[in-house]
């Protein structure tokens, strides 16, 4: 079980929960002359596939949220096999993250019918599936 304590604030707390983070990528160019150059640094790329109607396309996400958002769902979804979480902690994670949703919402007056019922969700595929298909909806 992990020891982080999620605020309850938005989904990105569960890449700081798992060490998920965007990282800095030098960027080299070529001078007139030959000489590699550094041009200084920028956010790291990841590549996210989408299926629509049978045709794969592949897309470079270069946008800082949208790489950990990619990263977290593609986290959650590499510890699943055929019986569920590799992991029991992710498990916890989620759920835990969930309950810190709740929370904080209720303080401000949300209703939460949602999260409260991803938090019902028994089978770990059905659960990463709804958490990855619906993550960047998951905030106060």
């Amino acid at each position: 079980m992990s020891e982080f304590k999620f605020k309850g604030y938005d989904w990105s707390e569960l890449a700081e929960c798992w060490g998920l983070e965007v990282k800095e990528q030098p960027f080299f160019a070529s001078g007139t002359d030959g000489e590699v150059v550094n041009l200084g640094t920028i956010p790291e790329k990841i590549e996210k596939e989408y299926r629509i109607n049978s045709t794969t396309m592949k897309v470079l996400l270069t946008d800082e949220e949208e790489v950990q958002a990619e990263k977290i769902k593609q986290f959650i979804l590499s510890n699943l096999d055929a019986g569920g979480f590799k992991h029991p902690h992710i498990r916890t994670d989620i759920h835990d993250f969930l309950k810190a949703l709740i929370n904080e919402s209720e303080k401000l007056d949300y209703s939460t019918p949602v999260y409260e019922g991803l938090l019902k969700i028994e089978d770990d595929h059905t659960l990463a599936t709804w958490i990855t298909y619906n993550l960047e909806m998951l905030w106060t």
